[in-house]
Formats: C-alpha cells, structure tokens, sequence
C-alpha cells in the first residue's frame, strides 16, 4: 500500500527561496551578492506607509536590512535582502495512490528598493537572469517525510523531479514601506513536482549530413518530436480447421499473424531557423531538390538522460541513446499551407537506412 503522504509546502517554499538565491550575482565574488528572502508587508489604513513584519531587523529605516553578528570576528554586518511574498501556492493535486504529483502556480511578488538607482539596476538584472534561466528548468528536489504508516516513525528519504516554468516580469507600482521607496514587481511561476515520471527535457537531438560542416553534427530544437516501430503482419485463419470442428469454438477466434517487415521511424516538427546550418539546408533542399540531395544519407543522435539517484545528476544513458543511426530524410515539407504572419515549420521523418559493409 501507497504511503499516504503528499509534498509538504514547506519543500516548495524553501525550494523557491534556494533557486532565487542561486543567481548569477554570486557567480563573480567581486559583485554584490542579491538575496531573497520571503516576508510580508501590509499597509497601515491610518498611515501613507507600509508595514514589514517584524521577522527582520530594520536598520536606518531600511526593512530589507538585517543585521548580522559574525561568531569568530564579532563584527556587525548589515546584510541587504530582496523580500519576496508568496500568497498562495494555489496547488493542483493528481488523484493517484501511488504517483504524488502537483502543480503549484504561485504569483511571486517582489518589493524592489529604488531610491539607489545602482542597487535597484542590479536587482532587476538579477530577476532577468533568474526568469530566464527559469524557462523550462528540470532539477531534483530532495524530501525527508515519518512514514505514519509506521508505528516506529521512520523516515523515508525521496528524490522528486521538478519542471519549473517562468512567466512575464511585472513592474506594478511604487510602495512606501518605513518611510522608504520601493517597486512592486512580480512573476509567475508553474512548478510541476513529481515522484515518478521521465520528461522530454532529459533528449537532446543532434543531425549530421557530409555537406553541412564537414559531417559534423549540429544540435536541433525541435517543437515536437515522435518515433516508434511499426510492424507490418501477414495473417491467415482456418475457420474449417478440424480442432474447430471437433468443437473447440474458442480457438476460433484466433489467426496465424507472421511478421512481414519491421520498421522505425523518427519525425520531428522544427521551426526554420535559416541560423542553423541543418535547418537553412533542409528548407533549401525542399525547394530545390536534386537527386544528390534526395538521397544523402543522414546521420541521427538523441542522447536521453537518465537521473542517478546516487550522483543526483541527470547522465547520459548508452543504452536510451540513438547513436550514429544511418537514415534518409524521406519527408521534409511544411506541417501546412504557408501565409503570411505565421511561421515556417517542418516535418520531418527519419528513416534507417541498411548500409552495405
């Protein structure tokens, strides 16, 4: 029987808090390191000003100050801070036993100090970067929960896997808090959590034709991508056949099926990107065909990454990948009529191809 235990709240809460303040201000040691740190404020009715709650000190009015004491030095240190406020994690729950998954779509609000033009310049580079870097973002995230079903409450160690997208950046309005100025800004964010399940983020896909770069492989981004085998059968059936009539009805229903042909397939939609060398000859060949170009023989790698629990790494899997697979492009076409104001997108379809030693 399933554990009946769900993601705890407080996971995401810290698991948002830790991915902001992994930024790139604290890439260059030079730089002034940006902290968020999730807070409220509230404004007094009877008073133009805000209010910050009182889990921070304040120092010379500045809310998103806190003072620090250094244990070996003790020296003081007032440490800045962005406030981040997160209503709601407005949570959407899939009703599984087994599989623990959900999607938070939280609005994050941010109180951005403006009366430094410096200070508020780097911050709002800093949210730039962060929105970007959050655009289709795969990671893990590590839980420790009791399990209740066991009476000696042990705890059960998990590994879930997080999708996280990011949504527009808003600037809202100007806010005094303490007597002080500062920007409401704010972003959406869908995080997706889940226990069990592999995501398309884990491919990469890599196409190699002689005339482009010397054969070397170039990676593609395709919108959609599918593949799979198909089987082709000759099948016969004996309705006369004497165990049919000796009354074993139920065989009757069966029929001999003999494997004709095999065959796999691997299509893609792309859009044109006249920047990529593969795509600018793909568009070109489709309009220009030649004999030549018809029947090149391509080159397809997709490298699928598997997650290691034990590295907490996503590594390349040998045995998933497709390597060096010899194919012909047998369909490269638009996926519709062209017009104007759309965009051009191809589909592709990849077939092996049985290469003579």
């Amino acid at each position: 029987m399933a554990i009946k235990y769900h993601i705890d709240e407080n996971a995401i809460y810290k698991f948002i808090v830790d991915t902001f303040n992994d930024n790139a201000s604290k890439i260059n040691t030079e730089a002034t390191p940006i902290d968020f740190s999730i807070g409220y404020y509230f404004m007094d009715e009877g008073s133009p000003n805000g209010t910050f709650t009182r889990r921070f000190t304040q120092q010379n009015g500045r809310f998103d100050v806190k003072k620090t004491l250094d244990d070996e030095t003790y020296l003081l240190d007032n440490t800045s801070f962005v406030p981040m406020n997160i209503s709601s994690l407005n949570a959407n729950y899939l009703a599984h036993n087994a599989i623990k998954e959900v999607t938070y779509e939280p609005q994050i609000e941010f109180l951005v100090y403006v009366e430094d033009i410096a200070v508020f310049t780097l911050i709002e580079l800093v949210l730039k970067q962060i929105r970007a870097r959050l655009i289709q973002f795969q990671t893990t995230l590590d839980v420790s929960y009791i399990n209740i079903e066991d009476v000696n409450g042990a705890r059960v160690e998990e590994t879930l896997k997080v999708i996280v997208m990011s949504g527009e950046l808003n600037y809202g309005s100007l806010v005094r808090v303490a007597g002080k100025t500062y920007l409401s800004m704010s972003m959406p964010l869908t995080i997706e959590v889940t226990n069990v399940g592999e995501y398309a983020n884990q491919e990469r896909i890599y196409l190699s034709v002689p005339s482009v770069n010397s054969g070397a492989y170039v990676e593609v981004t395709p919108i959609a991508w599918n593949y799979g085998v198909g089987i082709d059968t000759d099948g016969a059936q004996m309705l006369n056949d004497h165990t049919v009539l000796a009354g074993n009805y139920d065989k009757s229903k069966y029929i001999k099926s003999v494997v004709r042909t095999t065959a796999f397939t691997y299509a893609m939609g792309v859009q044109i990107d006249f920047n990529n060398p593969i795509l600018y000859k793909i568009f070109k060949d489709s309009r220009k065909p030649t004999p030549e170009t018809s029947t090149e023989v391509w080159k397809l790698k997709s490298e699928f990454s598997k997650f290691n629990p034990t590295t907490k790494e996503y590594e390349v899997d040998s045995e998933l990948s497709i390597i060096d697979e010899l194919c012909i492009l047998e369909a490269k076409a638009p996926v519709s009529e062209l017009s104007q104001g759309e965009k051009i997108i191809y589909s592709l379809a990849f077939v092996p191809l049985w290469a003579r030693e």
